[in-house]
């Protein structure tokens, strides 16, 4: 499980010395190439509107252009850390200099989707194909959707625009020996790609009545 830590990364630099007939998932090396929150940004048709920056100054200048923004950092989980901002907060730079360590450390600025108030869709998916997927939705009084803040989750199903997406990322996945997966959409819009620990699986079986789990272990027979 997250955080990415000093400790995560010698786990996987021990998990690739392994010999070719021990089957890793997800393959070490791309556990530690592939951040969850910058993995997406490969793909900016279907992302928000993004700035990477540890700059104060660029990452006003982002938020001044957006009516909302999510400021995230770099190595967060859990919907740690996130901070939402808009044009002529009191105190903006000071926010922007604590989220950043005083300039040291890098930080996700994303245009805000009003989707958000309806929930982030969790997708999961074995060698790049959907399996099922939940909705996240905030606790009452709550913003963040995350499973660890408070947020409950609730059966959902694949749409089209899903599919599209799965589709685009599927031989990007297979190709770095990425088995299983979890996407988080927000109003059609790809946010995260987690491959460290992707969650859900339980709440789809339940909702679904479906065992994916066994199918996820057929898959590596």
């Amino acid at each position: 499980d997250p955080p990415v830590d000093r400790t995560y990364i010698y786990t996987t630099l021990l998990l690739d010395l392994l010999p070719a007939n021990v089957q890793v998932v997800n393959r070490p090396s791309s556990i530690r190439d592939w951040n969850e929150k910058l993995a997406a940004l490969a793909y900016p048709t279907l992302t928000p509107a993004t700035v990477v920056s540890r700059d104060k100054q660029i990452i006003r200048e982002f938020v001044e252009t957006n009516a909302r923004t999510v400021l995230k950092p770099i190595d967060g989980h859990g919907g740690k850390g996130i901070i939402f901002v808009e044009p002529g907060d009191a105190g903006l730079m000071e926010i922007i200099q604590l989220i950043t360590v005083s300039g040291s450390h890098w930080v996700i600025a994303q245009e805000y989707l009003g989707a958000a108030t309806e929930g982030d869709k969790r997708i999961l998916l074995l060698n790049g194909q959907p399996l099922g997927a939940v909705l996240r939705l905030h606790a009452e009084g709550e913003e963040l959707n995350n499973l660890d803040q408070g947020g409950t989750a609730l059966a959902s199903e694949i749409t089209d625009r899903d599919r599209e997406i799965c589709s685009t990322l599927k031989d990007d996945l297979c190709n770095a020996g990425v088995v299983f997966a979890g996407i988080d959409i927000i109003g059609g819009m790809l946010m995260e790609i987690n491959i460290t620990s992707p969650t859900g699986l339980q709440e789809m079986c339940r909702f679904d009545d479906c065992a994916y789990h066994e199918e996820i272990v057929d898959s590596l027979n």
